[in-house]
């Protein structure tokens, strides 16, 4: 879990003015979405008359939902809220997330064995201080 206005600040932070678009919204769960697989591909002769960089970016735009915010139904019991944030310079924004985070949820499917290495490593960073670590079920 993440402390949202912690995570906000951060990735305003490490954005420093470059003038990036951030989503946020709770992940859909689906068998297929109606166009996914439009989503997955481009159109090649669109990427030579236009230029990969414009092609790409309105894809991007376009199918925003499916390609950040859907996902298979296989995943449905781990009830995610995603936050994108696309960067007009396209290169990697680091974003230091160590004191944003607030918990740890384990799933009903996590291994009962990794639990404790887990929360050795979350011992390690102030920001989960209260130790917010539950078993879902």
């Amino acid at each position: 879990m993440f402390d949202l206005e912690r995570l906000t600040e951060a990735i305003a932070h490490a954005s420093d003015g470059r003038g990036n678009a951030t989503y946020y919204a709770p992940v859909s769960y689906a068998n297929q979405p109606p166009n996914e697989a439009e989503a997955f591909a481009v159109d090649i002769p669109e990427v030579r008359e236009y230029g990969e960089d414009t092609v790409f970016r309105a894809h991007q735009e376009k199918f925003l939902t499916v390609l950040y915010f859907q996902q298979s139904i296989d995943w449905a019991p781990e009830r995610e809220f995603r936050r994108a944030v696309l960067d007009p310079e396209e290169s990697e924004l680091l974003v230091d997330i160590t004191q944003c985070l607030s918990g740890v949820i384990f799933g009903e499917v996590f291994p009962v064995s990794a639990i404790k290495m887990v929360s050795g490593i979350l011992e390690e960073h102030q920001g989960v201080a209260d130790r917010n670590v539950l078993l879902s079920q």
